[in-house]
């Protein structure tokens, strides 16, 4: 059932089940739960398609590195930010659940944990679960990478009619949480408004927060602050160690076309000597064109080497392609998620603060990264590499219209207790029995790939954890 709270008012505010949010985190732990008949509210504070008021609820401050604007990288209506997604797939490498003691934090699971989700959070995403790490070089500790591509599935159009048809699931659009209502050790009601200014309170056995990497941390920061900081602890690291994949073009080259369109990085063993987190290079063919131009180029610097290449591509050998990057940011406490004192939207809770800066490490990581992969082409002869300067001499990014890959990481991450984290491994909130959080906000690092395989087998994980609570 799928009602507009602007208009119509639920006939039952008990359920068992409160998600809050509707993207693919919050849609796919709905639609498991509802296998078990129980009574599930999906609330989602936008409405079925965009809406300016919606999105206005988004809007943000941006303190530290250009980035894009908060309500453009992210979507507030049904499917959330499925609704823009391009659908890159790939899980996380076994070695980004290691400790890593240049992070300073880890994971309380491992791969071995989400790997029983990882058929179903596939078929769910219309991909195929093969994911392979090939190690090309033992020498350079170089190895291809497997990326699978969703259609890309929007989660809104995936599960309409389903839940339009449902008995156990009903989505309340144009709800929007502004509190929860709690005690000691459980969380009792949350309240919720429409833009038509309606007031309501819905009770559940377990509420789960599905909001997105940047909502999770501003809605428990705006309740914690009214409620006089007694649903988070006070010394947790809420709104703290926020990420994102820094993702640029890192320059030129010509390579064998075996390798053109391929995605290639590090082993954990090399990146443990060089000192450097998880990073993908992504080399993308530009088509003969764009080959072509590049030789003409190169013949004006080097006519000798431009000679054997355009030797090389008219035997259909070589072509041209851009380097482009995508990598592991160190978690830093600083970069965080706080909210304003003086912008509000207009339910009163306020504005958040993005403070995003990237790091002399974060450079140093893909330098390395480019660096290695760059000594095997030349030492097996299967091209050439001509880096953009910045990655070679700079000491901080250049301006660039992509500077992230929407992926919003952190905020309310996974710990070991209340000082570390925010959840534990079962992403329960700590000192809370029934509260979870659900998404990319509790990664405690962020690896390479894009984060919406890792946020659907946590939803499954979850899902699977609740069932086991009910009958325990």
């Amino acid at each position: 059932m799928i009602l507009d709270f602007n208009y119509q008012d639920i006939s039952n505010n008990a359920v068992d089940y409160c998600i809050v949010g509707s993207g693919p985190a919050g849609l796919t732990l709905a639609m498991d739960l509802a296998k078990t008949g129980k009574k599930i509210i999906i609330l989602e504070g936008g409405s079925l398609n965009w809406s300016k008021e919606s999105a206005d609820c988004y809007k943000g401050i941006n303190q530290g590195d250009d980035y894009y604007d908060l309500d453009v990288c992210r979507l507030r209506f049904f499917g959330g930010t499925s609704n823009h997604w391009t659908g890159w797939c790939r899980n996380l490498d076994s070695s980004d659940f290691y400790s890593k003691n240049i992070s300073g934090v880890n994971w309380q699971i491992n791969k071995a944990d989400l790997d029983p989700y990882l058929d179903s959070a596939c078929k769910i995403l219309e991909v195929d679960s093969q994911f392979e790490n090939k190690l090309l070089s033992k020498q350079f500790g170089v190895e291809s990478q497997t990326f699978n591509f969703s259609p890309p599935v929007r989660f809104s159009k995936k599960y309409k009619h389903e839940i339009e048809q449902s008995k156990s699931i009903t989505l309340l659009v144009n709800a929007n949480l502004t509190n929860f209502i709690f005690d000691s050790s459980k969380v009792q009601y949350a309240e919720i408004q429409s833009f038509s200014n309606k007031k309501t309170f819905v009770s559940a056995n377990e509420f789960i927060l599905a909001a997105g990497g940047i909502e999770n941390s501003r809605l428990l920061l705006w309740i914690n602050k009214i409620n006089k900081e007694n649903l988070i602890h006070r010394n947790s690291p809420l709104g703290e160690y926020w990420m994102e994949h820094p993702v640029f073009y890192l320059g030129k080259a010509f390579v064998d076309r075996r390798w053109k369109d391929s995605y290639l990085g590090l082993n954990y063993l090399t990146r443990k000597k060089l000192g450097i987190l998880n990073a993908g290079i992504r080399i993308e063919g530009i088509g003969d064109e764009g080959t072509t131009a590049l030789i003409k180029d190169i013949m004006c610097v080097a006519p000798n080497l431009g000679k054997q290449i355009a030797s090389q591509f008219k035997k259909n050998l070589v072509c041209a392609a851009e380097i482009r990057g995508a990598w592991e940011q160190k978690p830093n406490k600083e970069n965080s998620i706080t909210i304003s004192n003086s912008e509000f939207d207009q339910f009163g809770i306020p504005r958040p603060i993005l403070k995003w800066k990237k790091s002399k490490f974060d450079i140093l990581t893909i330098r390395k990264t480019m660096q290695q992969v760059n000594a095997w082409i030349m030492h097996e002869n299967l091209g050439r590499f001509k880096y953009n300067q910045w990655v070679l001499d700079a000491e901080s990014f250049p301006y660039s219209r992509e500077m992230g890959g929407f992926h919003h990481m952190g905020g309310t991450r996974m710990g070991r207790d209340l000082i570390d984290g925010v959840v534990d491994k079962n992403l329960k909130v700590f000192k809370k029995d029934n509260l979870h959080i659900l998404g990319s906000s509790v990664f405690p690092t962020g690896g390479h790939a894009n984060p919406t395989l890792t946020i659907v087998q946590l939803a499954l994980r979850l899902s699977s954890h609740l069932k086991e609570k009910i009958l325990n």
